[in-house]
């Protein structure tokens, strides 16, 4: 260039600024790769990780009272809320063996737990639904809706069964 002086100094300024900052980062990360596992045993040291819970209070995900005016939004959204209420009410009878086999006093009250858990998602679908049926519906969305309010009950029941049978072979 033709720049001569302060003028050259701060037309290449910006360049040689940038370089040594791609530089320095380049630098940086190269010699912390080698850092990566023992800083990560370290954080698992200072922060353990907690233990998961099982069984917290859930509310229902995916219910939006926005989607009733559109019927067939309000159903997707109800299958999906049906789907958490079956894992939920699936998990109950898969730790109800284990429970019945091997369980103490904690396991019991764990299980009841999950069933509130289980009854808290039906309330939501149920109360949803039966908002839904107020609205104006097609006949296969309010057959739809007669067979998501089936589903729900009978998950609900197996919910109800499992602690139900749960809690009479505890007092035994």
């Amino acid at each position: 260039t033709d720049l001569e002086g302060l003028a050259r100094v701060a037309a290449e300024s910006p360049r040689q600024i940038a370089n040594a900052h791609t530089i320095f980062n380049v630098v940086n990360t190269a010699l912390f790769i080698w850092f990566v596992k023992p800083l990560a045993m370290l954080m698992d040291v200072l922060v353990p990780e907690r233990p998961m819970t099982k069984s917290k209070q859930v509310h229902p995900k995916y219910l939006d009272a926005a989607l009733l005016e559109t019927p067939e939004l309000a159903l997707d959204r109800a299958r999906l809320e049906l789907n958490r209420l079956g894992q939920y009410a699936l998990l109950m009878v898969k730790d109800a063996l284990t429970t019945v086999c091997t369980g103490n006093e904690d396991d019991l009250e764990e299980l009841a737990e999950m069933d509130d858990n289980v009854d808290t998602l039906y309330g939501a679908i149920v109360t949803y639904l039966g908002q839904l049926s107020q609205m104006d519906l097609l006949s296969q969305n309010s057959h739809q809706l007669s067979r998501y309010m089936t589903i729900a009950n009978h998950l609900e029941n197996i919910g109800d069964m499992v602690e139900t049978n749960l809690v009479e072979a505890g007092s035994e």
